[in-house]
């Protein structure tokens, strides 16, 4: 069979069509695919910094990760307070200290508040106790005398009392004087008007002389010695220093509620009172000066006397010494200057520096003695200078705070070209130094 060009082209390019539509979806070698089963070249995938971990990937299968943290906590364990880093991994942990724990309020503590009103407050008064703080004596005076010492609650008192002599001579009276406190202050005898007269129940004995013997008459009236209660009720009232009233016919033990008078005074809390003759407070006022007496020294135990309160003891205040004097100084057994005297320094050698001075940090001070000394500086002999620095003790707790004590730890110093004397503070702080430089003259 035969078939033309133009036939075998069209065939052609129909399997050359249907071809290409078959090799449209299909990858090059060189081309990367969607998906695939496993990986033509498994690779390692591996986790460092914050949590370790290594595992083989080749995508045929599941991956474990064994996923190990990076140890942080220098000591595993149990704590009550904890160190979180930035990524909220624990990286500390301590006990709790007192800072730590917030200020808490009664109401957050149960059953506190409770317990406290069950408690006494730090000025109330107990409802009872056992003994009292400080022994008492009660002492009775007056009308009657007496003394029982040393009371402190804990057991029963008795008091042997003796009555003040009333002025009544002793002896046996048929008629006594009675005081308004039921003492007999006098005695007599008795006479006619004394005898009270008598219901004739009371006559048991003797006879009546005819003229004694009334003529009979039956009364029904008049008052009983003695009632249950009154026929007719009856008012109280007090006044004076106290006011007050009822009204009773006393069937029963009324009560009358008295009201003390106000004396004129404002309720409150005085440091000074006047009160009168009744011992009622009728002013009160504050303290003033005038008030409060001399003490004795051994009263004043806490605070600071101002210096204006400290008594001179004679010396000029001022500073003493220089490159040609020295002090010296008298000194009582207070610690106090008392006396001061100054002494010329010998010719033989001269103090050029004698001085207390501020340093700041890390500064040097230098004395040219050459222009201090003028003149006399050729005669002495720089070399063999001696050089005493001290420093100021500000150290809370030294025993010698507040004194100059030896600077060699904080400060250098020495001379330079046999002429400057350099002191340097190397404390780290600005410090209060004490600076004599002696020199000797050329031998």
């Amino acid at each position: 069979m035969s078939i033309s060009i133009e036939a075998l082209k069209v065939k052609l390019d129909s399997l050359l069509q249907t071809i290409s539509l078959h090799l449209a979806d299909k990858l090059d070698r060189t081309d990367a695919a969607v998906s695939a089963n496993q990986l033509t070249n498994p690779f390692t995938l591996s986790l460092t910094n914050d949590a370790t971990a290594a595992a083989s990937v080749s995508g045929s299968g599941a991956v474990n990760l064994n996923v190990v943290l990076k140890t942080v906590m220098a000591s595993p364990g149990t704590h009550a307070k904890v160190t979180v880093d930035a990524k909220g991994r624990v990286v500390a942990g301590s006990v709790l200290d007192l800072t730590d724990i917030p200020a808490l309020t009664i109401a957050k503590t149960t059953g506190l508040q409770a317990a406290l009103d069950g408690k006494l407050g730090d000025n109330e008064a107990a409802v009872s106790a056992v003994k009292w703080t400080t022994p008492r004596s009660l002492t009775a005076s007056g009308d009657v005398s007496g003394t029982a010492a040393s009371i402190d609650g804990t057991s029963n008192i008795s008091i042997a009392l003796t009555l003040a002599n009333s002025g009544a001579v002793a002896g046996v009276y048929p008629k006594v004087t009675v005081d308004a406190k039921g003492r007999v202050t006098g005695g007599a005898a008795l006479a006619a008007s004394d005898i009270p007269y008598l219901d004739a129940s009371k006559v048991s004995t003797g006879t009546f002389a005819a003229a004694r013997i009334p003529l009979l008459n039956q009364d029904t009236t008049g008052s009983a010695g003695t009632a249950a209660k009154l026929s007719a009720s009856r008012t109280l009232i007090v006044t004076g220093d106290a006011s007050g009233g009822l009204t009773t016919d006393w069937g029963t033990n009324p009560t009358l509620n008295l009201t003390l008078a106000n004396t004129g005074v404002i309720a409150g809390t005085y440091g000074k009172v006047t009160v009168d003759a009744k011992g009622r407070v009728t002013v009160g006022t504050a303290l003033t000066a005038g008030d409060i007496p001399f003490l004795d020294a051994s009263k004043i135990n806490s605070g600071t006397l101002l210096p204006a309160r400290l008594a001179a003891s004679g010396v000029v205040a001022g500073v003493y010494g220089g490159a040609t004097q020295l002090p010296k100084v008298t000194v009582d057994n207070k610690g106090r200057v008392t006396a001061v005297e100054l002494i010329d320094i010998q010719a033989s050698t001269a103090m050029p520096v004698n001085e207390y001075i501020s340093i700041s940090d890390v500064v040097t001070k230098e004395y040219d003695l050459q222009t201090m000394m003028g003149a006399e500086f050729a005669n002495y002999d720089i070399k063999t200078a001696e050089i005493s620095v001290r420093v100021l003790d500000e150290t809370v707790g030294s025993p010698t705070i507040g004194t100059y004590v030896n600077a060699e730890s904080v400060a250098v110093y020495g001379v330079r070209n046999e002429r400057h004397v350099v002191v340097s503070n190397q404390s780290g702080t600005p410090r209060d130094f004490y600076v004599k430089v002696l020199v000797h003259p050329v031998v």
